[in-house]
């Protein structure tokens, strides 16, 4: 319950309250994982592509930071958290969902996609994602984390512990928040998130750090 509150008044939620579209997916991560997981212990995918699908359609742009991220997650997931003569199977059934959940979101995403390739952002990717400096927008993402700051110290306590660390999940979130976390003060990385560029707001898929550390 404690760890549930702290992720709903967590400083992603303080910061970006005005933005409630951003929220909406929020809300829907917390169902993503629990989907995933069914999937890999039990080989039942309806749940993890209907997430995807409403992830999508409630915001395509949240949505490609979440799908970034599970495309990291997906793999290790099956390694970590599936006895090893069923991870043909569950491999199998994770890549026939998502192509599932693009194929039913298709409609959305991509007439989106077209437009961006057409847009600024889709003009010279080397450019945007390496143009200006490697460390950027410190001070705004220290902030919006100072808001959680048990998150910061679920880090630390990772990289001091990680020894004890025996759970296939616990590794798995373990490692994912951790990197995560670093990744978002690398700016090349950050921009990929956020598609290229972004404006005012640099840490959008805070929420995904939050909720697995």
């Amino acid at each position: 319950v404690l760890m549930s509150v702290m992720y709903a008044v967590s400083g992603y939620v303080m910061m970006f309250y005005q933005n409630d579209m951003w929220l909406d997916m929020m809300i829907v991560f917390p169902l993503l994982l629990p989907a995933l997981f069914r999937l890999i212990e039990k080989g039942r995918w309806g749940a993890f592509t209907l997430c995807t699908v409403l992830c999508v359609l409630l915001s395509f742009y949240i949505s490609f930071m979440i799908i970034v991220f599970l495309s990291m997650l997906e793999g290790a997931a099956v390694y970590l958290c599936c006895p090893s003569e069923k991870r043909g199977d569950r491999a199998v059934k994770l890549i026939i969902s998502n192509i599932c959940a693009a194929l039913f979101s298709g409609v959305f995403w991509l007439p989106a996609f077209m437009q961006y390739t057409s847009s600024g952002r889709g003009n010279s990717l080397v450019s945007l994602y390496f143009g200006g400096y490697f460390f950027e927008n410190t001070f705004d993402k220290t902030a919006l984390l100072s808001g959680s700051c048990l998150a910061v110290a679920g880090a630390v306590l990772v990289l001091l512990f990680y020894k004890r660390i025996r759970s296939g999940k616990a590794v798995l979130f373990a490692a994912g928040g951790v990197i995560s976390l670093v990744g978002a003060f690398i700016e090349p990385t950050n921009k990929l998130l956020h598609i290229g560029s972004y404006q005012a707001y640099p840490f959008r898929y805070a929420f995904i750090v939050l909720l697995l550390i």
